[in-house]
């Protein structure tokens, strides 16, 4: 179209970006960064074939996840993925995960060469601060409400992107090695790989490290009960799904070189995807590398689930993450496992170091003798407790087998024991998994 190679375009990206289609090329512009020169297929008509373009290898190496990548009309309004790239001078900002727009500007370098500074009439004018209220303003994110807590109180909160508006979920204090763990899962992360999400921004307050993600639903152990109240002959089955879903993710996970080492229910959140809800894996504040990592004592983690082995301390492993998700299964078919009343009293206490490695202690004992014994090793407690599934007890055990690296845990051995087809690809199985999850239940708590 004659218009369009004689049109300018101004785009902005956020955090900062810009980008101007002048004679055919785009000016793009992160932060104070400015590439020009880009020269535009006559294809990339819309948002969506821009982002597909990105996406597929049109910046000479392809910028995964790019669909991801959310743009709005300098009014912050949403622009829809099939609504052509606005006319001059109209600019588009585009907001998403910091990573993306790093991998983004990493290809924009290769493909036109390093960026020239931004003058100052280029830069973002930011819309002003809302009337300040009794919640604090965290960077540019407003804190609404409290969502999440830890041993030493909150430490999560909903909160507003003051430029788009979108609410997030802000982790304040944090570690920094956490933020490290994100960018270093975003790098590795393999195509296609759900249930594990992406760190949208980062920085301090109060001189304390602060992150952002996207803001999930509600926590699986608000969901459990639904679970508990399933007749136990549709329990197992149920519980299977669960499990074969956040067996894929912890695959993933371990694909990239890290262990959770804190997998439970508080720990898995349930957030929208297509037309209903997946799991998702948060809270990698304990997450620790593998092989090589650094060392955990045995109290660190949710003891509930935590394996038997971690009570010992030291470098934790894969099968770490793997026992622990039998534990979690194990809870799901009982709402009530044999040494939850014991982690009850002594997380009371729980600052008492005595306190915290004879529980431990007890804790591993405890879940070795109702491994071997079953319920009738609680007394009291196993009347009316029908016997764990069979299936489950061998993966737990199974879980416990260790292998040296590079080689992995059998993920599919462990899959087969939770009823996975051995006829559907790892695609499909994930479709087939979802399907049957939503169509048990449509809506989480």
């Amino acid at each position: 179209d004659d218009n369009l190679q004689l049109a300018q375009v101004h785009w902005q990206l956020w955090p900062g970006g810009c980008v101007t289609l002048d004679m055919g090329k785009l000016e793009i512009v992160i932060g104070n960064d400015r590439y020009p020169g880009l020269e535009i297929p006559a294809e990339a008509s819309t948002i969506r074939s821009w982002k597909e373009l990105v996406a597929n290898g049109f910046l000479g190496e392809k910028v995964l996840y790019a669909e991801k990548l959310t743009c709005h009309s300098d009014e912050f309004r949403v622009l829809e993925e099939d609504t052509a790239v606005p006319s001059p001078p109209t600019p588009m900002r585009v907001s998403g995960p910091r990573s993306i727009l790093g991998m983004f500007a990493m290809a924009l370098r290769k493909k036109v060469g390093p960026p020239r500074a931004v003058t100052n009439a280029a830069k973002i004018q930011l819309p002003p601060k809302k009337k300040q209220s009794s919640w604090p303003w965290v960077g540019k994110y407003h804190v609404l409400r409290t969502i999440g807590s830890g041993f030493t109180g909150p430490c999560v909160y909903e909160a507003e992107d003051l430029h788009n508006h979108i609410k997030v979920a802000l982790k304040w204090p944090t570690q920094k090695a956490e933020a490290s763990v994100f960018k270093s899962i975003a790098e590795q992360r393999p195509e296609g790989c759900l249930g594990i999400p992406f760190l949208l921004d980062a920085g301090r307050y109060d001189n304390r490290p602060y992150l952002v993600m996207h803001i999930f639903k509600s926590p699986l152990q608000n969901f459990m009960p639904r679970i508990w109240a399933t007749p136990r002959d549709q329990r197992w089955p149920l519980t299977c799904v669960l499990g074969r879903l956040l067996l894929r993710r912890l695959e993933a996970l371990h694909s990239c070189g890290f262990v959770h080492c804190d997998i439970s229910p508080e720990n898995v959140m349930l957030g929208r995807h297509g037309g209903g809800f997946e799991p998702y894996i948060v809270d990698f504040g304990l997450a620790r590398a593998y092989p090589g990592g650094a060392r955990l004592g045995g109290e660190h983690g949710s003891g509930e689930w935590s394996s038997i082995r971690s009570g010992d301390g030291g470098e934790r492993r894969f099968e770490d993450d793997l026992e622990a998700l039998g534990w979690l299964l194990m809870n799901c078919m009982h709402s009530v496992l044999p040494w939850f009343p014991c982690l009850e009293v002594a997380y009371k206490k729980w600052d008492a170091s005595a306190t915290r490695e004879a529980t431990v202690l007890q804790v591993q004992s405890m879940k070795r003798t109702f491994l071997n014994e079953g319920w009738k090793s609680v007394g009291k407690w196993c009347a009316g407790q029908p016997t764990p599934p069979e299936e489950l007890l061998r993966f737990l055990f199974a879980a416990q087998t260790e292998v040296e690296p590079p080689r992995r845990p059998d993920y599919a051995y462990l899959a087969g024991l939770l009823g996975a087809s051995k006829d559907l690809d790892a695609e499909a199985a994930e479709a087939e998994d979802l399907r049957l999850w939503h169509k048990e239940f449509e809506h989480p708590s």
